[in-house]
C-alpha cells in the first residue's frame, strides 16, 4: 500500500521529455553505492542517467513528502510535519538540479510550497512544470487550486479552464470548475454539461453528493430562464 502511494505521489504530473517513452520507468532507481568522480562525470554527460537520478531522488522525496501527510492526517505537531515537508523540499530540488526539466519534481514541489503558505514559490513551480507538461493538467489544476486560497477567483477559474483544455475529462479541475460558477452565480451551458461529466466520473461520495445538489441549483435556473422567455 504505502509502495503504490508513493508511486502515485510521482503519477500526480505525467513525465513528458524529449526522450524515447521506452526509455522512462518511473520505478527505475540507482544503485545505493558510493558513487566516485567517473561515474558522476558519465552523468552529467548522459541525457537518461540524468533522468534517472533525478527519479530516484524524486522517490525519495515522495516517501518524506507522504510521511508528512501522515502525519497531518494524525494531528501529528506541525514542527514534525515541516521536517519532513522540508525533507522532501530539499529532495526535490537535488532531483531538479540533476535533470531540470523532471517536470514531477516541479509539480510536487509547489504543492509543498502552497501547503507551506509560500505562495510565490507555488506559483513558479506550478507554472515551471505546466510549461514542462504542456498536455498534463495536473498543474495548471494545482495553480487553480492556489489562486483559490489566495481569494483570486477569476485566475483560478482561467486555470482550471486551461486544466481542462489539456483534459476535459480532469476529474479535479472539472469539481473546481462547476464549484466557481454555482458560487459566483457564473452558471452556463457548459456548467451544466460539465456537471453531467463529472458526475459520469465521480466515485467519491461527497463530492458526488455536492455535484448532485449543484446539479439540482443549475436545472432550477435553467428551468426558470425557459420560463422567463416563454413569457
Amino acid at each position: 500500500m504505502k509502495k503504490q502511494s508513493k508511486m502515485n505521489m510521482l503519477c500526480r504530473l505525467a513525465i513528458v521529455t524529449a526522450l524515447p517513452v521506452a526509455l522512462i520507468s518511473v520505478g527505475s532507481v540507482l544503485s545505493g553505492c558510493a558513487v566516485d568522480s567517473n561515474s558522476q562525470n558519465a552523468v552529467a554527460a548522459d541525457p537518461l542517467a540524468q533522468l534517472r537520478a533525478a527519479n530516484e531522488l524524486a522517490e525519495q522525496a515522495a516517501t518524506a513528502e507522504l510521511a508528512a501527510e501522515d502525519f497531518q492526517r494524525r494531528g501529528e505537531p506541525a514542527s514534525k510535519v515541516r521536517v519532513k515537508q522540508e525533507e522532501a523540499l530539499v529532495l526535490y530540488q537535488r532531483s531538479i538540479a540533476a535533470y531540470r526539466d523532471y517536470a514531477p519534481a516541479w509539480n510536487n514541489m509547489g504543492k509543498i510550497y502552497m501547503d507551506q503558505g509560500r505562495s510565490m514559490e507555488a506559483k513558479e513551480a506550478f507554472v515551471t512544470a505546466a510549461e514542462l507538461a504542456p498536455t498534463d493538467p495536473r498543474p495548471m489544476s494545482n495553480l487553480g487550486l492556489l489562486w483559490e486560497k489566495l481569494q483570486y477567483a477569476d485566475e483560478a477559474q482561467r486555470a482550471y479552464e486551461s486544466a481542462l483544455s489539456r483534459n476535459p475529462q480532469y476529474l479535479p479541475a472539472l469539481r473546481q470548475a462547476i464549484m466557481l460558477d454555482v458560487t459566483f452565480d457564473r452558471i452556463t451551458q457548459t456548467t451544466a454539461e460539465r456537471i453531467k461529466e463529472a458526475l459520469v466520473l465521480e466515485t467519491d461520495s461527497a463530492w458526488k453528493e455536492r455535484l448532485s445538489r449543484a446539479k439540482i441549483l443549475v436545472d432550477d435556473r435553467n428551468a426558470n430562464s425557459r420560463e422567463i422567455f416563454a413569457r
